[in-house]
C-alpha cells in the first residue's frame, strides 16, 4: 500500500511556484510518502515531473481542478460542452503522458438540472470517456462526488459508479474512492469501498463538515481536528487500517487531502502530521 499526499490542497503556493512545489515534495518525501498528487498549468506539468523524478516519487495529475474550476464538463448534455471538455481533458493527458505521470485525475462534472436528465448524461458521461480512452494511454482516476452537498456531480452515489465501470470495463479506468464524497452522500464509508475493491485502486482520505450555515460546510476537506467534521483522527485511521484487508494484496494507493484554510505551509505540514502521524511514518525520527 503506497502513501501520497494531495499536496496543492494543503499548500495551494505550491501550484505556481516550483520551489515550494519542490520543497514540499522533499518535506513528504522524508515523511515517507512515495506519491504526489498535485495541479498546475499543463506547460509546468513537464517541470513539475522532472523534480518528481529525481526524488523518485510518482506523479498523479489532478485535472480534475481544472474541470471544476472552468466548467470542463464530460457528461455536459451540450455536444460542443462536452467535446470541449474531452479536448481539454486529451490534451492535458497526452502531456502528462509524456512526462511520465503515473495517472491522471478527473471527475465527472456538473449533473444535470433536472433529475430526469441524469440518465442522458450518464451516456454523454460514457461517450467521453471512450473518446479520451481510445485517444490516450495515461490511467485515468474518475472521483465520483456529492451529487446535491457541494459539487453536485453526475457520479456520484458508489452503485452508480460501478455500474459505469462495468459497462467500460477497462483497466485504463479505475475509481478513486474518496471518503468526505462518501459521507456527503450518505453512504456507509466500509460498504462503499467493499464495493468499489475490483473497480478502485486509489482512496483519499478527506474530511468534509455537513452543519448547514458552518463556513466549511461541504467539500471543503477540513482538518481532521475540525470539532464539526464528520471524521476524528482516530476515524481516519480506523479506515485506514482496515484497507490492507478489503483489498487484499491489490495495488492501492492511499492519500490524505486536507485543504488549506490559514497558517504557513509548516503550519499546516505540522498539523496534518501530528492529526496522523500514524500515517507518516517516519513522521517520529524527523521531530
Amino acid at each position: 500500500m503506497k502513501h501520497s499526499i494531495v499536496l496543492t490542497s494543503l499548500i495551494p503556493e505550491a501550484e505556481r511556484d516550483i520551489a515550494v512545489f519542490q520543497h514540499g515534495i522533499e518535506t513528504f518525501r522524508e515523511l515517507g510518502v512515495s506519491t504526489i498528487e498535485y495541479y498546475t498549468d499543463e506547460k509546468g506539468i513537464g517541470p513539475y515531473q522532472q523534480i518528481l523524478q529525481i526524488q523518485n516519487m510518482s506523479g498523479i495529475y489532478l485535472h480534475a481542478v481544472q474541470q471544476k474550476r472552468e466548467g470542463f464538463n464530460l457528461s455536459s448534455l451540450d455536444e460542443e460542452e462536452r467535446k470541449q471538455a474531452v479536448r481539454k481533458a486529451l490534451f492535458a493527458a497526452q502531456i502528462s503522458m509524456d512526462n511520465g505521470m503515473s495517472a491522471m485525475l478527473i471527475t465527472s462534472g456538473h449533473k444535470p438540472s433536472r433529475t430526469e436528465e441524469l440518465p442522458m448524461a450518464y451516456q454523454a458521461l460514457e461517450r467521453s470517456l471512450s473518446e479520451i480512452l481510445s485517444n490516450s494511454e495515461v490511467p485515468l482516476l474518475l472521483e465520483p462526488g456529492d451529487r446535491d452537498i457541494h459539487m453536485c456531480q453526475t457520479v456520484g452515489p458508489t452503485n452508480e459508479a460501478i455500474a459505469l465501470m462495468e459497462r467500460l470495463h477497462t483497466p485504463q479506468l479505475t475509481l478513486t474512492m474518496d471518503s468526505s464524497h462518501l459521507a456527503q452522500l450518505g453512504e456507509s464509508i466500509m460498504d462503499a469501498l467493499l464495493m468499489s475493491v475490483p473497480w478502485c485502486n486509489h482512496v483519499h482520505l478527506a474530511n468534509c463538515v455537513l452543519k448547514s450555515g458552518h463556513p466549511l460546510f461541504g467539500d471543503r476537506h477540513p482538518f481532521f481536528s475540525e470539532p464539526e467534521g464528520v471524521f476524528t483522527p482516530n476515524d481516519i485511521k480506523n479506515i485506514r487500517d482496515r484497507l490492507p484487508a478489503l483489498w487484499d494484496n491489490r495495488p492501492l494507493t492511499v492519500a490524505v487531502e486536507v485543504i488549506a484554510q490559514r497558517d504557513t505551509i509548516l503550519q499546516r505540514i505540522e498539523q496534518l502530521c501530528c492529526e496522523l502521524p500514524w500515517f507518516f511514518d517516519k513522521y517520529k525520527n524527523l521531530k
